[in-house]
């Protein structure tokens, strides 16, 4: 295992190494997606998802296309309305920087199989195991404890209502709409709280800032059309 100076084990490649899921041959029947998936490590990601020509992205896909997943989230305000939490990325961020995007979201982690876990195949040990709804949900608020605050029990839903593919930053998205029982002030509190805090064991983390919208059609098209995000 790879040590930095400090001689602890480095997460991005040591004991507890975990790679990012990239997902291949995306096809759907009837109401389930299926795909297979595939280990990306973060360098290989960063190395192919840069947009282009028609013949990148085909590489970028083929090669380093991770799943993520990202959510929007709608408060319950007092009046019985609701608001959008946006996150506006830092300046520092390697592909969205300075732009608004989604309240959470995140690369999907993968899970071995363990070399102890007991199976009836042996050859499946060590190896990933499959991606399933829970897996996409569990990442989801996995990434709204970590960016916003928000714990599982203060969701009144969470509803997942895609697949889409980015051609920016080439990766597959699962889109996701939230409920959470929250208002926009409280979650603000909660982030002057949490502000400055960083994850020191991962490498890729900054910091940013959260607003919050009407949850209204006029907020969504200002969004779609006038603004990048």
């Amino acid at each position: 295992f790879w040590q930095d100076k400090d001689s602890t084990i480095n997460p991005l490649c040591g004991r507890d190494f975990v790679p990012k899921i990239g997902l291949r041959n995306v096809r759907r029947s009837g109401d389930k997606l299926i795909f297979d998936i595939k280990p990306v490590t973060y360098p290989s990601y960063v190395e192919f998802n840069k947009s282009g020509s028609l013949e990148d992205v085909v590489k970028a896909l083929e090669i380093g296309s991770p799943a993520a997943t990202a959510m929007i989230i709608f408060t319950t305000e007092a009046d019985g309305s609701e608001m959008m939490i946006l996150q506006h990325r830092s300046k520092n961020n390697r592909i969205y920087g300075d732009t608004p995007g989604a309240s959470a979201a995140g690369l999907l982690d993968g899970k071995f199989y363990s070399l102890d876990e007991k199976s009836e195949a042996k050859e499946r040990r060590a190896r990933l195991k499959p991606i399933t709804t829970k897996d996409v949900i569990d990442n989801l608020t996995k990434e709204a404890l970590e960016e916003v605050g928000i714990q599982d029990s203060e969701f009144e839903s969470i509803i997942i209502n895609g697949l889409a593919l980015d051609h920016v930053s080439v990766h597959w998205e699962f889109t996701a709409l939230a409920k959470t029982t929250l208002s926009a002030d409280q979650i603000k509190q909660r982030q002057m709280v949490n502000k400055g805090k960083t994850n020191q064991t991962h490498a890729y983390d900054f910091d940013e800032n959260y607003f919050s919208l009407p949850a209204d059609i006029d907020s969504i098209k200002k969004l779609l059309v006038d603004i990048k995000c």
